[in-house]
């Protein structure tokens, strides 16, 4: 359950009308949203301590307090959002887990600070004015989230990944301070057969943490790699056969059924089936699910595959993560594709490569193919959704008048992002990718899940994971040649069944261009179109709807967040 409370400033002792907190004596308070996955291994390090902490994970959460002060939220292993009133100090503390998989938003309102893991109870609060932040929206048309800090409402903020903040309740003064953080560089060389064993003990250790007390174990299986690795660890770890889940298309270029049968087959799961139709009314209260909009189409089939899940089973293993780690994603191999290519093409070619990209269109496809580009620009483009130019274009004058000179602030975020990290490009690829997991992925899964009562654990991002594979994996036993997630394979090779073909890359997106094209065509005109628009040109998005009925200049990703933050407004903004 989501916890939302209201400080005044001042009142040190306001929290203990919290009603969980009501008739504690205690110092130290603490409330807890998500789940500890390594609780049993706190309990015996307090134990050492002569600290016997039997209760639930919200006295667990304050006797690790007690015991370690600020320093106990990164012996916490799960996916949490935590609060810790320390009554002596007049303190209290927001934490959130080290990747971010449980949001945490705070505001300062009036003489109030209110603090929640559910960013549309602070919506509700008196006196909140719902007013768009532009910068944030901005932000969210470049990249398709929103990203570090920011929401999409003026003056609500996210604590950090990895961060608590700290407010003292006399003053109203706010700290962030970071607890963990993830490598930022990658190792010179390594050796392969030893990464490869530490690869399987740390996988094997993520799943079990995760399987451990479940009844009827769960995962979605799509058949790809990632998920079916990780239906090959849980049938060795469990006694009883997992409950699988896999969604698919009438498009057989997009439906994945069939090869999640293979793997179902092979270990003796109970496989449960969907086929997606393109659903106006189940994409609509689809988006309404979302506190902020989120531009990414796999919230259609992420979406369905909850849904099926919930129905059986309460807890389901997800091989989000996984891509960015291992660079799997086709983008990492265009990309690395474009650095060799780029380095090898003599200088008077270039001179008319980028002649030719000024006859295209700055929407189309192909101009970042063909613009001369350096290998990061052309990766970092590739991950943007509306470029500064074509943002220039869609906002209406007013909106880039109150930006100024913010209108290119995501583009200066993703390449700070991309140079944050020390090491080789394809290494610099994959950190930016799982940087974005917590706004993009990570946020999807919240909050498609939270009405299910459903909880999703990610095995490839456990937080030794991460740091095994930003910190120890060099980017060559990642990326090799066109193989992507190379390391990963060697895994499937031992674990999954050979007829599984493993370099074929679907993705989990529906056939959305095609259903914008037909099913969708007027739904879309209707949502884009309809009546007058607050922050955007109508002629320009006129002009993407007549460009997107050519395949070979498809705007899809454009039209669709448009449609994300239009449909997302009528019930929040």
């Amino acid at each position: 359950m989501s916890f939302t409370h209201e400080i005044y400033r001042g009142e040190r002792s306001d929290l203990t009308e919290i009603p969980l907190l009501k008739d504690s004596g205690a110092t130290v308070l603490a409330e807890c949203e998500g789940e500890i996955h390594n609780s049993r291994e706190i309990r015996d390090k307090l134990r050492r301590y002569g600290c016997e902490s039997t209760g639930g994970d919200n006295e667990l959460l304050a006797d690790a307090y007690r015991q370690w002060g600020d320093k106990c939220f990164q012996e916490f292993n799960g996916a949490f959002a935590f609060y810790v009133f320390d009554k002596t100090k007049g303190k209290l503390i927001l934490a959130r887990d080290q990747v971010g998989r449980v949001p945490l938003y705070y505001c300062d309102l009036d003489s109030r600070f209110i603090f929640s893991s559910d960013l549309s109870e602070i919506v509700k609060s008196k006196g909140f004015s719902r007013e768009i932040d532009l910068v944030a929206l901005n932000y969210y048309l470049a990249l398709r989230y929103i990203p570090e800090d920011k929401t999409i409402f003026k003056n609500v903020c996210r604590v950090l990944p990895g961060s608590f903040v700290s407010y003292d309740m006399n003053s109203g003064g706010l700290c962030e301070t970071k607890y963990w953080e993830p490598p930022l560089k990658e190792p010179e060389a390594s050796d392969e057969e030893e990464i490869f064993l530490e690869l399987e003990v740390l996988f094997t250790e993520a799943v079990r943490l995760r399987t451990s007390g479940l009844t009827a174990p769960g995962a979605f299986l799509s058949g790809g790699l990632d998920s079916s690795l990780i239906v090959a660890f849980m049938s060795k770890l469990s006694s009883r056969p997992v409950q699988t889940f896999v969604v698919g298309y009438s498009d057989r270029n997009y439906d994945e059924k069939r090869y999640s049968k293979i793997v179902s087959d092979c270990f003796g799961t109970d496989h449960h089936e969907l086929l997606i139709e393109p659903e106006r009314d189940h994409f609509l209260d689809c988006v309404s699910r979302f506190h902020q909009p989120l531009a990414d189409p796999s919230i259609i089939p992420t979406s369905h595959a909850l849904e099926l899940a919930g129905v059986t089973v309460n807890s389901v293993l997800s091989g989000d993560g996984a891509d960015g780690l291992f660079l799997g994603f086709r983008t990492h191999r265009f990309s690395s594709k474009h650095l060799a290519i780029m380095s090898a093409v003599p200088r008077a070619l270039k001179y008319l490569k980028g002649k030719t990209a000024s006859l295209f269109p700055e929407e189309h496809g192909l101009r970042a193919f063909l613009e001369n580009l350096t290998s990061e620009q052309f990766f970092l483009r590739r991950n943007t959704v509306f470029s500064d130019v074509m943002r220039r274009k869609l906002f209406k004058p007013w909106v880039l008048e109150e930006l100024g000179g913010n209108l290119c602030k995501p583009e200066q975020y993703a390449a700070s992002v991309f140079e944050s990290y020390h090491g080789t490009f394809g290494g610099k690829m994959g950190f930016f990718t799982y940087k974005s997991d917590p706004d993009d992925i990570l946020y999807k899964i919240s909050s498609l899940s939270g009405h299910l009562d459903l909880r999703v654990r990610t095995p490839f991002l456990d937080t030794n994971m991460i740091e095994f594979a930003l910190g120890k994996v060099p980017a060559n036993l990642k990326l090799k040649g066109d193989t992507t997630k190379y390391i990963l394979k060697r895994l499937a090779e031992k674990y999954l069944p050979p007829e599984l073909p493993l370099e074929r890359k679907r993705g989990f997106n529906p056939p959305l261009s095609g259903w914008l094209r037909n099913e969708w065509k007027g739904f879309a005109a209707e949502v884009l179109l309809d009546g007058d628009d607050e922050f955007f040109n109508r002629q320009y998005i006129e002009r993407l709807i007549k460009l997107n009925k050519n395949p070979h200049s498809d705007q899809t990703r454009k039209l669709f967040a448009l449609m994300v933050f239009k449909i997302w407004g009528m019930k929040y903004a």
